[in-house]
């Protein structure tokens, strides 16, 4: 079942990688030639999929945007703000997953059904 779990996750980390990787074949930057706020949230919104997903198999995949996220995190103003940034190597320790410790709580039949309805009118949508 976990196999699974991580195959679907990577699955629709794909989907929204796939625009990001056909914008960075041609450019270096998400906006202009050098580095801008755009790379910077972009790069944090990827930082925990490159650090705990992202194994080097997966980066292949992805290889323009693992370049981009490689040149904009090696940047001294993105490195002042996030520190040296670690890639996943493919080995995982339980300190290293995160939101190990955190249970979630069991969802109630109405919690459920409010949730498929919901699914329903974005499919709809």
């Amino acid at each position: 079942m976990t196999h699974q779990i991580v195959s679907a996750a990577l699955g629709a980390l794909g989907k929204a990688l796939n625009p990001l990787e056909d914008w960075l074949r041609l450019h270096t930057y998400l906006a202009g030639d050098a580095p801008t706020l755009a790379d910077l949230a972009a790069v944090t919104a990827l930082l925990l999929p490159f650090r705990y997903v992202l194994d080097p198999s997966a980066r292949r995949i992805w290889g323009n945007v693992t370049r981009w996220f490689n040149t904009c995190v090696r940047q001294p103003e993105f490195r002042a703000v996030l520190g040296e940034v670690a890639l996943y190597s493919g080995a995982r320790s339980v300190t290293q997953q995160p939101g190990s410790e955190v249970i979630a709580p069991q969802k109630t039949p109405a919690q459920l059904k409010k949730e498929a309805k919901k699914r329903e009118k974005l499919e709809k949508f």
